[in-house]
């Protein structure tokens, strides 16, 4: 009998996420790849918002990514990011944090 095909290897979890360098209207996002668990990370979604509507906006990137520029933001805002990896069989968990945007002058 042949053996059953394996089941799909899913990644972990990115590490380490943070939001850095932050002004007014910019933030820098950066992350370690997560343990991939043999699966082969084709990119990281990447969506974000106000708390309030945490979804709002969604960044797709390269899996060799590890920082990326958000731009756009609003001053004195607390934001959600949440961001997973991908494979061709399927997402890590997320890993979330938040963050505020300083006041404007």
């Amino acid at each position: 009998m042949p053996e059953p095909p394996a089941a799909p290897t899913m990644p972990e979890a990115p590490q380490n996420l943070a939001a850095t360098e932050t002004t007014t209207t910019t933030a820098i996002i950066t992350w370690e790849a997560p343990q991939d668990n043999g699966a082969v990370i084709s990119g990281y979604a990447m969506t974000y918002g106000p708390v309030d509507n945490p979804a709002a906006n969604r960044v797709d990137l390269a899996g060799n990514y590890r920082e990326t520029e958000l731009e756009g933001l609003t001053d004195n805002t607390q934001y959600q990011l949440s961001l997973v990896a991908y494979t061709d069989d399927g997402d890590s968990p997320p890993i979330t944090i938040e963050f505020q945007t300083p006041e404007g002058n």
